[in-house]
């Protein structure tokens, strides 16, 4: 019993004395152990994992991810050997053949998706030594897109795609229905709403810890144009303008990313679109009446505004401007013509009933006690008698008697 029980103690000690020396045997077998590098890729974008070693004849690559039962990527006797990689990487990872004798391993990997995220490691070996780097790849899906609607007494903000988990905020601080959904490619979708309770514009901010975006609804206002010819606005942005797109009634009528492009039922009406969001319509007529929605985007941010246009009802005023202009001309013929008159009139109880000038008189004399003015006077026969007659003068507008 004591030496079976001595025999089985050997034994243990011997399986652990191989453990630790098998281990021991593989850490002195490489050489070189780097410090982690960490990178970043963006969501279905083509990403190269770095790893350099000294160049050397017999060389072995191995890319494994976590486990190096993982198979990423595998290189021996001069050819790709991919019969244990992982399905999920099949066709996407390249090593640069033409690199390798200059001691460069790196790893191509294409289309990244978010289930690539982890720690790869790179072993290398050849005549000249044994080596590994490890590389952490972190996977980012911005938030690259912002859209935000009227939906009756609620506006609504969404964007899709996102990764990390993203959070929304309002800038009016009102409470939120905010729901989040994971997809089949480990992205994030949100979704959050709040009730309209006033006019004025409305901004929710989508944002991860790598990225942000900021969408912006100012609610429906109404507006007329008028004529033959008319222009709608934008709201304005501070940044170079990416796109511009017009809807209406929830229908895209024009839009310019760099060019422009018109929906057929419209290529009559619309007229222009300039990058700034200025929309030129022509051939207005009422059925165009409707909700017109502008959104202007940058790289930062959206901006949407909804109009409630009613085309041509403002030429059917037209007889307002001319009214006030009538009514300017009758008080102007009132009012000149009375104050003419009051002018004229100064001291008079009525205007338009002047009364009698005041004529000056000329000097007068008294004839047989009579008060005469000289045309009296000369028209005064003189009596008859015996005496003879007497010669009328005039001096300075006196009556002389001669």
């Amino acid at each position: 019993m004591l030496s079976h029980s001595t025999s089985s103690g050997s034994s243990r000690m011997v399986g652990a004395w191989s453990l630790v020396t098998l281990v021991s045997l593989l850490r002195a077998a490489v050489r070189g152990q780097k410090p982690d590098v960490t990178v970043y890729s963006r969501f279905m974008r083509d990403q190269i994992l770095p790893c350099s070693f000294l160049s050397g004849d017999d060389l072995l690559v191995h890319w494994y991810k976590e486990r190096k039962d993982l198979a990423v990527h595998s290189y021996h006797k001069g050819q790709d050997q991919l019969d244990h990689q992982l399905p999920q990487f099949r066709g996407r990872t390249f090593l640069f053949h033409e690199q390798l004798p200059r001691g460069n391993a790196s790893l191509l990997l294409k289309e990244v998706q978010v289930s690539d995220r982890g720690r790869y490691t790179c072993y290398t070996s050849n005549s000249r030594e044994r080596q590994e780097s490890s590389v952490n790849l972190e996977v980012e899906a911005p938030v690259t897109k912002v859209s935000i609607v009227q939906e009756g007494d609620n506006i609504t903000c969404s964007s899709e795609g996102i990764y990390p988990e993203p959070q929304v905020t309002w800038s009016r601080n009102k409470t939120a229905d905010t729901r989040i959904e994971k997809t089949e490619q480990l992205l994030y979708n949100i979704r959050s709403s709040v009730r309209v309770d006033d006019e004025g514009g409305y901004t929710c901010h989508v944002r991860t810890l790598q990225s942000s975006r900021r969408a912006t609804l100012t609610t429906a206002r109404g507006i007329i144009l008028s004529g033959p010819e008319d222009t709608l606005d934008c709201p304005a942005l501070k940044s170079p303008v990416t796109s511009v797109t017009w809807w209406v009634n929830d229908s895209i009528i024009v839009q310019r990313e760099g060019h422009l492009n018109v929906t057929e039922g419209w290529r009559d009406h619309v007229k222009d679109l300039s990058m700034s969001g200025h929309l030129t319509l022509q051939n207005l007529t009422p059925d165009l009446r409707g909700i017109y929605t502008c959104e202007v985007t940058n790289e930062d941010e959206t901006k949407v505004e909804i109009y409630m246009m009613r085309p041509g009802e403002r030429t059917s005023l037209w007889w307002i401007p001319l009214l006030m202009v009538l009514v300017i001309a009758l008080l102007t013929a009132l009012v000149v013509p009375l104050g003419f008159c009051l002018y004229r009139a100064r001291g008079l109880k009525t205007c338009g009933h002047e009364k009698e000038e005041h004529r000056e008189e000329p000097p007068y004399s008294r004839v047989n006690g009579e008060i005469s003015t000289p045309q009296h006077i000369n028209s005064i026969q003189p009596p008859e008698t015996d005496e003879p007659p007497v010669n009328v003068t005039e001096e300075d507008g006196l009556a002389t008697y001669v």
